[in-house]
Parts: C-alpha cells; sequence; structure tokens
C-alpha cells in the first residue's frame, strides 16, 4: 500500500511597504535645463566643418579627367621607387 503525502503550500506575500517607509531619498522630477541659446541664434553658429578630401580620392577624381597623364604618374612612381626617393 502506498501513501501519499501531500504538502500543505503556503502563500507568503511581500511584505507592504508605503512610500513614507521607503528608506531611499526621495527624486525631485526632471526639470528642462533653460534655454542655452538665445531666440534666433543658432546652435552651431559656425556650421558644419568642411569635409576633408583623402588624395587617394582626389587622384581618383583627377586621373578619371586626365587619363593621359596615369602612365606618365605611374612611371614616375616607379622610378622614384627603384631609387629609394619615395618622397618627390
Amino acid at each position: 500500500m502506498t501513501t501519499s503525502t501531500k504538502t500543505k503550500r503556503i502563500n507568503v506575500s511581500p511584505p507592504i511597504i508605503s512610500m513614507t517607509d521607503s528608506p531611499l531619498p526621495a527624486i525631485a522630477p526632471k526639470r528642462k535645463p533653460p534655454h542655452q541659446f538665445k531666440p534666433g541664434e543658432s546652435g552651431n553658429p559656425a556650421g558644419r566643418a568642411v569635409k576633408q578630401v583623402s588624395i587617394t580620392k582626389y587622384l581618383r577624381s583627377y586621373l578619371s579627367y586626365h587619363p593621359s597623364k596615369v602612365k606618365s604618374l605611374t612611371k614616375a612612381l616607379v622610378d622614384a621607387g627603384i631609387k629609394g626617393n619615395m618622397m618627390p
């Protein structure tokens, strides 16, 4: 004969804490900061900085409009590399 043991479940709820009993300090609501700029004044009066063009993009653009210069530029670079003078 098998005996079944049933355990009784006890529901334990956490204690109820009111806001006045909280150990945490009261936090003031966040306010918007005062206006940094005068009305009509831009946030960046100088505007966006001019984007710098890399030497690679400049050379590709230049050589696409002047294909006859590709051969002479390549020859000059190879000659300078053979001589060991890469700073023309």
